[in-house]
């Protein structure tokens, strides 16, 4: 039986599963790790997605389930520069507040870095 996660998670779990889908490399990174370490963790994006839009999004167990779809409820920021960490920090940071914000388990949530994607094929 399939079991949902986080966003990131289930993507993760469904991955070996697809025959013919191509999903996006991806990060997982948790609040815990994030207000951790903040510069860790940019070194980490930046050396795994070097110098290409990225999308950073909140990937909490309250977004989508088997009975559930909260699609557009929590934040995504797209286009995101790679090349410095600067520029990621705002967009991690966003996303974050929209996993964070009362939320009871928010340290347990998770934000989810993955490459820009602008064009998608049938």
């Amino acid at each position: 039986m399939f079991r949902f996660g986080t966003k990131a998670e289930t993507l993760e779990r469904l991955a070996p599963r697809l025959k013919h889908v191509l999903l996006c490399d991806q990060i997982i990174i948790t609040i815990a790790e994030w207000l951790k370490s903040k510069d860790g963790v940019t070194e980490r994006i930046l050396a795994h997605f070097p110098n290409q839009p990225l999308a950073i999004r909140s990937s909490t167990t309250l977004e989508d389930g088997a009975e559930t779809s909260n699609a557009g409820r929590f934040e995504s920021v797209t286009n995101v520069a790679s090349q410095a960490g600067a520029i990621l920090l705002p967009a991690i940071r966003s996303a974050q507040g929209h996993v964070t914000n009362g939320a009871r388990h928010s340290l347990r949530g998770q934000l989810q870095i993955a490459p820009s994607v602008f064009e998608s094929a049938v």
